[in-house]
């Protein structure tokens, strides 16, 4: 009846404008950016969002596939073994969820800031999502290993990383973005890191 296709229709709808979503806030948000006397431009299209959303939709089912082959073939080598499957599960759930979050850090980083552009000066963002993957995993393990007290390493290694494969290409100099009163620019680091999301979570 009606009500059961509400059930499915509202979910659909949220999932098919998410990726127009997050376009619109992170044009808002590189938008209203300045860099000395030059503004932010923000060129990125709608549709990168949404093959972006493809990229992870394909990501998720390959991996939920592999996933349940390996809990299969785990569970079939240990024989009786009862907590093969659980911990198996475990393991491939923890391995595919961090490549789906590393794909969805670094890729949407990677549209967002190679979209963007101040005065004459553009910006590169070259992350790979197997190597965040694999420094999220490691620094997940590190963490848990020290109960924690690692996590301000952690945290720097992440950040090291993001900044290694940033880069801000000058044509004219970077003295064309000088020019406005020193009381109205915010630090650099400020607005790159509010407008592009240069966290340094782990």
């Amino acid at each position: 009846g009606m009500p059961g296709s509400w059930t499915f229709a509202i979910p659909l709808a949220m999932l098919l404008t998410l990726p127009a979503f997050l376009y619109l806030q992170k044009r808002q948000v590189v938008g209203n950016r300045a860099f000395g006397a030059a503004e932010f431009a923000f060129e990125a299209r709608v549709s990168a969002f949404y093959k972006l959303a493809l990229i992870l939709l394909g990501l998720f089912v390959l991996g939920f596939v592999l996933l349940v082959a390996f809990v299969g073939v785990s569970v079939a080598l240990s024989g009786s073994g009862k907590w093969a499957g659980p911990v198996a599960g475990f393991v491939a759930s923890l391995v595919l969820f961090s490549v789906l979050g590393s794909a969805y850090a670094a890729l949407s980083r990677n549209i967002v800031i190679n979209a963007t552009h101040v005065g004459s000066l553009r910006l590169s963002s070259r992350l790979k999502v197997l190597e965040v993957a694999g420094i999220y995993l490691t620094n997940v393990v590190a963490i848990v290993l020290s109960l924690g007290l690692l996590i301000p390493w952690a945290k720097v290694r992440m950040m090291r990383y993001q900044m290694a494969r940033t880069a801000v290409i000058a044509k004219e100099g970077l003295g064309v973005c000088r020019g406005r009163p020193e009381s109205r620019v915010a630090a650099v680091g400020e607005e790159l890191g509010e407008a592009f999301g240069l966290d340094v979570s782990i």
